[in-house]
């Protein structure tokens, strides 16, 4: 540890020499406290309005976060079949089935509103949480939306949009999204808009998700801010702004909604106290030093000794030396048992103290250090592809970004997005990927899809959030790639699948618990003779007779056994005719929901066939009997002829057993065609699949009837 010596010749101790040394006492305090209070005050004084900047980012981006939450559910609402068709019919079913106290109650939403594509509202109802009911909606709420150029412009039929709203009626947390099929397919019909007040319960809870004290005021005539936001002359990039007090430090920024105007000033407060604590051990520090001061002074003024005067030129010197290299872990020599020593001593307690706070400080910046690193650590953790750039190109990204894209960090800072993602067929020069970024640079957060082609020709899909945040003299971008080709894909085979359900030739109905038909393919449908609406109103047993609400209950428990059924029964058409099937059923349970999906296939065919081969066996059985009782009524009569011939004498003997045997030889033949048809019957019954079974129940019947 560096010191400082002090020498010199002994002096004769008098007033004048007291007044030196306390003066030069009172220079080495002034040094020590501007010393403090300008690395240690102003030093915290820095930290914390750093903090209270980032903790401002924080609940910004938290704001924001929330019409994006939003986004997501409208998405799943508009690009669904049925909000397709109420968009164009307007019918009563879906109002009663989907705009109802559950629907607003599970999403947390106060409006749903229903726009064509020129801003025309085909449907709109909200709802008030404390009383549960369904109400028109708000005036102010439809104006403002209708003028915004994505409601109202054709040309932004299909674009998205999330964000909040400034009304006359508050402010809204809004997301719009385009009206489409379940495929994503248009022409669009409108925009589905769903909406949430900006409440103070919304504002307590991104507080504590975020741990901060955060603030909403709304602007007007008395607000906070009224005073700064006028002097900022109109402009749209007002920065943000810290106040301090004697307690707390506050950090204000203006919110602007998704028109681009000022909606309400959002405040993050922090309590000072590292700046407390601070202005604590620079207080402390002081009175130490007054107290080493009062006792250095006394002892000083009665014990002079003869190299007083060098020693304290020195011990000021020395002190003067620290303060201005701001080396704080040197001390002055303490070489004696006087008065000057004690002095000495009391200087270097100072410093110890100096050098605790400032260890303290340098406690803090690292901790600071160690929350930059989580910082950082997230950042690299995340899932997606994560861009900083400005309008030079990207300046910063995380590994995600490297395995995404392909490229090294080096290759990608100081490129640009569209070079990164790849070239698309539509857009070779990434024109459309410039414009979805000069977009994001206006201020709104930006969001949208797209296709790449990469260099071996290979298709990838990208989701991607473009949000603008501001730097001490630059705007930055925040990009958030995520690769959803695997999402693309997936959807895309599930349509496949769906509609090769939808077009089977065999009949395909879906059955819930409670017997309601959840779903009918284009077969079912056809042969039932019912729409596809009217189908899906109906339970099992309007279908099925024989499976009544009575014994319903225990085949859904049969079938949800585990393994197939198959059986044979009959269904009802519409028009009350029953045909037969042959039904296959299985049972599923997916996600929450239980069902049981039936395979029909019309075997009216089959049994008119099966009827048919009955009928014809039946007469080969009749043949054979037929065939047996002639060759024995025949046999029978022939014998006594021949008998009686051989009583007989002469001609006539020769003639009867010459027909005789005629005869014999007809029956033989009779007996070689009996033996043909059974023949016949046999290997129809054993490769034709025909029931001999069945023929000798309906033989035996016929028997016994006869």
């Amino acid at each position: 540890m560096p010191t400082y010596a002090h020498r010199g010749d002994s002096v004769r101790v008098n007033t004048r020499n007291v007044i030196v040394i306390i003066a030069i006492i009172l220079a080495i305090s002034l040094g020590f406290i501007i010393s403090a209070q300008y690395y240690l005050i102003g030093g915290i004084q820095e930290i914390e309005t750093e903090e209270i900047i980032k903790d401002l980012n924080t609940a910004q981006r938290a704001v924001e976060t929330q019409g994006e939450n939003l986004a997501v559910t409208v998405e799943d609402y508009a690009g669904w079949d049925d909000t397709y068709a109420f968009a164009y019919d307007l019918n009563k079913a879906y109002i009663k089935s989907n705009l109802v106290p559950s629907t607003f109650q599970n999403v947390e939403i106060e409006a749903i509103l229903y726009f064509d594509t020129v801003g025309s509202l085909l449907y709109g109802v909200s709802y008030d949480p404390e009383t549960e009911e369904i109400l028109p909606i708000s005036v102010q709420l439809k104006e403002s939306l209708q003028s915004l150029p994505l409601i109202s412009s054709p040309e932004y039929a299909c674009e998205d949009l999330s964000g909040i709203l400034n009304t006359p009626d508050g402010i809204w947390i809004i997301a719009a999204e385009p009206i489409l099929t379940s495929y994503y397919e248009g022409p669009s019909r409108g925009h589905l808009v769903m909406a949430s007040r900006f409440t103070s319960d919304i504002t307590e809870q991104i507080a504590a998700d975020t741990n901060l004290g955060i603030r909403a005021e709304p602007l007007g005539a008395g607000t906070t801010w009224d005073a700064f936001v006028t002097g900022q002359n109109g402009t749209s990039n007002i920065q943000p702004q810290v106040v301090t007090f004697e307690e707390e430090i506050t950090a204000r920024a203006l919110m602007y909604d998704v028109a681009g105007t000022p909606a309400f000033v959002l405040s993050v407060n922090n309590p000072r106290d590292t700046y407390i604590f601070g202005k604590k051990a620079v207080r402390n520090t002081v009175i130490l030093f007054i107290v080493t001061l009062i006792i250095s002074g006394g002892l000083a003024y009665r014990y002079l000794g003869q190299h007083l005067t060098r020693r304290i030129e020195n011990i000021s010197q020395g002190v003067r030396r620290i303060s201005d290299s701001s080396l704080f872990h040197t001390r002055l020599i303490d070489d004696g048992d006087d008065e000057l020593t004690t002095i000495v001593r009391s200087v270097n307690s100072l410093l110890d103290t100096i050098e605790s706070s400032l260890s303290e400080i340098e406690g803090a910046r690292k901790a600071l250090e160690s929350s930059e690193r989580k910082y950082r650590h997230l950042f690299e953790a995340a899932g997606e592809a994560i861009f900083i750039l400005d309008k030079t190109g990207i300046l910063e990204c995380n590994r995600q970004a490297e395995e995404m894209t392909g490229f090294s960090r080096e290759d990608l800072i100081g490129n640009q997005m569209h070079v990164i993602l790849g070239t698309c067929r539509t857009d070779p020069d990434g024109t459309a990927l410039l414009d979805h970024t000069e977009a994001a640079y206006s201020g709104e957060p930006h969001h949208f899809s797209c296709e790449r082609h990469f260099g071996n020709d290979q298709s990838r899909h990208f989701s991607v959030s473009l949000s603008r945040f501001t730097g001490t003299e630059t705007v930055y971008l925040l990009a958030i790639v995520r690769d959803i080709t695997a999402f693309v894909k997936n959807k895309e085979h599930l349509r496949i699948t769906q509609f090769s359900v939808d077009n089977a030739d065999d009949a395909i109905y879906w059955v819930k618990r409670d017997g309601t038909v959840m779903y009918g393919n284009t077969s079912a449908s056809r042969s039932l003779g019912y729409t596809p609406e009217e189908l899906t109103s109906l339970k099992t047993w309007d279908l099925n007779p024989t499976l009544t609400p009575e014994i319903w209950p225990s085949v859904w428990d049969r079938i949800a056994g585990g393994s197939l059924v198959h059986e044979e029964s009959f269904l009802l058409r519409s028009d009350n005719t029953t045909f037969p099937v042959a039904q296959t059923s299985s049972y599923l349970s997916t996600q929450g929901e239980e069902f049981i999906c039936f395979f029909v296939r019309d075997i009216t065919e089959t049994i008119t066939m099966r009827k048919r081969e009955t009928e014809t066996l039946h007469q080969i059985e009749e043949n054979l009997l037929s065939l047996a009782i002639l060759n024995d009524h025949i046999r029978n009569p022939l014998t006594v002829i021949a008998a009686t011939a051989d009583l007989q004498e002469g001609e006539a003997r020769e003639k009867i057993l010459s027909q005789v045997d005629l005869i014999d030889e007809i029956v033989k033949k009779l007996d070689q065609r009996w033996l043909e048809s059974a023949k016949i019957r046999d290997f129809l019954v054993k490769h034709y699949d025909f029931k001999e079974d069945v023929i000798k129940e309906e033989n035996d019947s016929e028997t016994a009837e006869k």
